[in-house]
């Protein structure tokens, strides 16, 4: 499986039965090196070795890369007999002198270490190593749920990046469009919000009114790992095609009031579960408020991603409309149905998800009778719906803006009509208002008895407790 050189795993997916055989030799050789390392301090695996596997793996297929995976946590790990025997040291020295009792401590602590985290300590230190470390991460984590050892190491290989990727050590830059051209080809690919469809559009938003932040680690030189862009504002903006259809080259007054957080991407797939986000967030905003010292309001303009799936899975969602009797009564009521049939005299037929999937937006009829129904139901399902035994939102994006201490602020109608707003969220969006005097406040309520910091106009508008 794991070869002293480990460019051969690319002849991995040969022949069964000289797949067989390569992988009974590369485990007596790996067997081999683990008998030699085990004994002696220092470097798991020769320079060479880990250079070349820093070098090969990106190439590797996947199959190739799970027989890695599994020879890492299973020959890698701590040594259960070694374990036992340290165990059974530091009992038997309960009555023995501190000095010795410590000495049992120290030969208990290394042998719980696996072997795997000595290779990425070594691993860490060659050129490429960290971004090596994110990358096998990312695919640990696709198989991890297989078995208790494969968890291990993505519980332990997560905690030696946690520790790698500390605030204190991660680089904040400025993109311009001056920045080289091979980080601006990185944040296209990147961008999961709303995508970059030309140079252009990346022009337009590195433009006079516009700011896009990264993080990246001084070991991952040119790669970031998390992005936000922003928009430079009059008013707290309720609609993301204009921002994006705003000229940037001349609509920046001298002195904006809101900064928009628009988009916010992470990149890599490795880096899950270590939260940058919010750090960076609360960075930008020490950045802009130095920069910027008229800025008055720190918002987001998020989607709703859960949303579409959400209102499927309600009860009645899936029923005919029909007027007599009432249809979903826990999904509309007998106002709100009427109001849509008269709108479309043909929704008789379909279902609140078939009337959604048609072209709604183009009928400003149906849009009027659609509007308090879908306001009512983002509403709930922003503030109310909660995941499964938890106090957390169930929305995701809803929950790292709250959990970071942003105020659910205001629900906007028809705020993004693209196709992708379309499908996920029925158009609509919402912004999360950081107030900084508030966040902290905000995030402890949050945590610790999962309530939601409401805003005025979701109080104003929708009664809401706040």
């Amino acid at each position: 499986m794991l070869p002293r050189n480990l460019s051969q795993l690319r002849r991995f997916q040969q022949a069964s039965t000289e797949r067989r055989s390569t992988a009974e030799r590369r485990i007596s050789r790996l067997s081999a090196l683990l008998a030699r390392a085990g004994a002696e301090p220092g470097d798991l695996l020769p320079a060479r070795t880990c250079e070349a596997l820093i070098a090969s793996y990106p190439e590797l297929t996947t199959d190739e890369r799970k027989a890695f995976i599994e020879v890492l946590s299973q020959d890698f790990g701590a040594d259960g007999d070694e374990v036992a025997r340290a165990v059974n040291q530091w009992q038997t020295s309960e009555d023995a002198d501190v000095m010795e009792r410590l000495s049992g401590q120290r030969q208990l602590r290394a042998a719980l270490e696996p072997k795997y985290e000595r290779l990425f300590a070594q691993i860490k230190r060659h050129q490429g190593g960290l971004k090596f470390l994110v990358d096998l991460r990312r695919d640990v984590l696709e198989v991890a749920s297989q078995s208790p050892l494969l968890k291990n190491l993505e519980v332990d290989l997560g905690a030696v990046l946690a520790a790698t990727f500390r605030v204190g050590e991660l680089e904040l830059i400025r993109v311009t469009w001056r920045s080289e051209a091979a980080l601006l080809e990185k944040l296209m690919g990147y961008e999961r919000v709303i995508a970059f469809e030309s140079w252009m559009a990346i022009k337009q938003r590195l433009g006079r009114c516009r700011r896009l932040y990264a993080y990246q680690h001084p070991l991952m030189p040119g790669e970031p790992l998390v992005f936000v862009q922003v928009a430079l504002t009059d008013s707290i903006a309720d609609n993301i095609q204009a921002i994006l259809e705003q000229d940037t080259s001349t609509s920046l007054s001298d002195a904006p009031q809101a900064a928009m957080f628009y988009s916010i991407s992470s990149t890599q797939a490795g880096l899950r579960g270590i939260d940058l986000g919010n750090f960076l967030i609360k960075r930008v905003v020490s950045e802009l408020q130095r920069d910027h010292p008229t800025l008055q309001h720190f918002s987001t303009l998020s989607p709703i991603p859960g949303f579409r799936h959400w209102l499927r899975g309600q009860p009645g969602a899936e029923d005919k409309l029909r007027a007599d009797p009432p249809w979903a009564q826990e999904l509309l009521n007998t106002e709100e149905e009427r109001a849509i049939v008269g709108a479309a005299p043909w929704a008789t037929k379909g279902s609140l998800d078939q009337i959604l999937n048609s072209d709604w937006v183009s009928s400003p009829c149906l849009q009027e009778a659609l509007r308090p129904v879908l306001m009512r139901l983002g509403t709930s399902y922003l503030y109310a719906a909660k995941k499964m035994g938890k106090k957390q939102v169930l929305d995701p994006v809803a929950n790292f803006h709250i959990r970071n201490g942003a105020t659910l602020y205001r629900l906007n109608w028809l705020a993004d009509v693209s196709d992708k707003g379309f499908k996920d969220s029925a158009c609509l969006m919402v912004n999360y208002l950081y107030e900084l005097e508030r966040i902290e406040c905000n995030s402890r309520r949050y945590l610790t008895d999962g309530e939601v910091v409401i805003g005025e106009p979701f109080k104003e508008e929708y009664s809401l407790p706040g």
